[in-house]
């Protein structure tokens, strides 16, 4: 007989696959969610722990950032060792509504946190927890990552999320502005998902604005008799997930953050600028990120102005360097761990250094938060002009 409170992933997978059916068996006869049948979420979180030791490390962190009294969630949960290496509950409880998340550190930076629980308390943690402390972040999926995963599955529904309004000052009078569209937002569900967004993406239509914030995939383990899950994928790395099977859930999850585990890996391993001395001489490995934009920008002070303020989602802070009215240079420092960037801004191209020991997740945040903000024909590019993040 399953405790009441799960202690170990086995356990935990077969509270999740109840509510999951639960939940889609009432979706499914048109019925309204209850509380109890919120549906599973899973959350893509890059941690960042202290001490050499990875599960005590994790404890600390999720201690640190939940139990301590410097905490800005301090007071609103409590964390819990269970049986098993690299996996811990953290109890929150926020005014009088209450959440549990099940904390699966089986890698000790790239986490997954799970919750059956509703979406405005669980989201409004998470968002606290990956916004207000430098360790954490979410993974950030550009829209090529997305498309990625809509192909392995059955691809059926999407979320189109653009907004110039957290880089650009809004005009107040559209006629004669050379940017069409500062704001678009839609969401269709469907087995016309992959037709629409060829559509729209087209010349002609809106391609600078068609960016895929959310696919929704449903995804049928191999052998596994038909059991499927329906996920929505958004590009902050949440899933959430409906269906009749939780393994296929956290195999589509799983399948798509290895992916994005590459890609910074790739980043840190390869793009990462590196000094090496040797027989006397030094010499410089490593390549920038370029990213290339499709239109150019217009106003490219205001750009720089935001780009660099600190603000989310971008969170990057400096002071910038203009060496003509087309072209900036900006030492910068990643809010998240802290680390520093060097980068050049043009109307047509951003290219990014990154120094060995900084944290991969700031391109791919950068990158795609600019597909979301500025332009979502925006390209990455490594060495020789190679696509990246395709």
């Amino acid at each position: 007989m399953m405790r009441e409170v799960p202690a170990n992933r086995r356990e935990m997978a077969v509270l999740l696959n109840s509510r999951m059916n639960r939940a889609y068996s009432q979706l499914a006869d048109g019925a309204r969610l209850q509380p109890d049948s919120s549906l599973v979420k899973t959350y893509m979180v890059e941690a960042h722990p202290l001490g050499p030791d990875a599960h005590d490390g994790s404890l600390q962190l999720l201690r640190d950032s939940f139990d301590d009294t410097a905490s800005p969630l301090h007071g609103l949960g409590r964390t819990e060792e269970t049986e098993e290496e690299g996996f811990f509950r953290v109890h929150v409880r926020r005014r009088d509504a209450s959440a549990t998340l099940y904390v699966d550190a089986s890698h000790p930076r790239f986490w997954l946190v799970h919750s059956p629980d509703r979406s405005t308390e669980v989201d409004w943690v998470m968002e606290r927890l990956t916004s207000t402390s430098p360790r954490f972040d979410t993974a950030w999926l550009p829209m090529q990552m997305l498309e990625a995963a809509a192909a392995r599955g059955a691809f059926r529904g999407l979320g189109l999320d653009f907004d110039t309004r957290p880089l650009l000052q809004p005009t107040v009078d559209h006629e004669g502005d050379g940017r069409s569209v500062e704001f678009l937002k839609m969401q269709l569900w469907g087995n016309q998902a992959k037709r629409v967004l060829s559509v729209l993406s087209a010349e002609g239509a809106f391609p600078n604005e068609t960016t895929l914030s959310k696919v929704r995939v449903k995804y049928t383990l191999p052998d596994s008799n038909g059991d499927f899950s329906l996920d929505d994928m958004r590009y902050d790395g949440k899933v959430t997930g409906r269906g009749t099977s939780f393994q296929s859930h956290i195999a589509f999850t799983s399948l798509v953050y290895e992916e994005y585990r590459r890609w910074v890996a790739y980043v840190e391993e390869t793009l990462a600028l590196r000094w090496t001395i040797a027989e006397g001489a030094a010499s410089m490995s490593g390549c920038p990120l370029g990213i290339r934009f499709r239109t150019p920008v217009d106003n490219l002070h205001g750009l720089v102005d935001r780009l660099f303020s600190a603000a989310p989602p971008f969170r990057l802070w400096g002071v910038p360097r203009w060496l003509s009215d087309s072209y900036a240079s900006v030492p910068a420092v990643d809010l998240h761990v802290g680390h520093p960037l060097d980068i050049e801004v043009t109307p047509e191209l951003l290219r990014v250094y990154l120094p060995e020991g900084s944290c991969g997740n700031s391109l791919l945040r950068l990158f795609t938060n600019l597909q979301h903000c500025l332009d979502a024909q925006a390209t990455a590019e490594g060495p020789g002009g190679v696509p990246l993040f395709e």
